[in-house]
């Protein structure tokens, strides 16, 4: 299920390979970009968050829950979630409550940490 922000403004418009996908229903890959600059490719179709040593991107920091967050890949889009963690999961600067579809270039905060969401087309589509 994704949700327009409630309160936001209207969001960007669709990247274009985002659209193609749309269009076409063609797979896409994406990755999360960290301000280190550290991509963090989201390759499987669940990618979990939190700073369990079982998650796929680990967070050190004592206030991320051991699973705060998992991204989705449903094929044509992510949706990203949070798995009812203490301290939240933020989109474009707004806390989610339920699943959210991404988009590029939006940006996601977990704690301290700031990631930039970035789609491509799938090599294999």
């Amino acid at each position: 299920m994704s949700v327009r922000l409630s309160g936001s403004t209207p969001r960007t418009p669709l990247s274009r390979w985002q659209h193609d996908a749309q269009l076409t229903r063609r797979p896409i890959s994406a990755a999360l970009r960290d301000a280190d600059g550290e991509r963090h490719q989201l390759a499987r179709n669940a990618t979990r968050i939190g700073r369990g040593p079982d998650n796929d991107i680990i967070l050190s920091d004592g206030k991320v829950s051991r699973q705060h967050a998992v991204i989705t890949n449903k094929g044509t889009t992510f949706v990203i979630t949070d798995l009812a963690s203490a301290n939240g999961v933020r989109v474009q600067g707004k806390r989610i409550h339920t699943g959210v579809e991404l988009r590029g270039g939006d940006r996601i905060g977990i704690r301290d940490r700031s990631f930039i969401f970035e789609i491509q087309p799938s090599s294999s589509g």
